[in-house]
């Protein structure tokens, strides 16, 4: 389940994605992302809105290099 907060039913994201910095080409991280969310949005039938911050999140909880490297 993806880590969100509801306040007032406006939508809190622990993640966000309008801003976003990689000190060096073929970050681990990103790529990663890129593969996790590009199988996503084929394989699945109905996108949620924010598929992309969760599937950050699930990559965070799943993979142990990205949750160390972001301690």
């Amino acid at each position: 389940m993806p880590r969100s907060i509801s306040k007032k039913g406006k939508g809190s994201r622990e993640v966000c994605s309008w801003f976003i910095v990689a000190k060096k080409p073929n970050s681990y991280i990103i790529n990663k992302w890129l593969v996790a969310f590009a199988d996503k949005f084929i394989n699945e039938k109905e996108w949620k809105y924010f598929m992309l911050h969760d599937t950050l999140c699930d990559l965070y909880d799943s993979d142990g290099i990205i949750k160390e490297k972001n301690r």
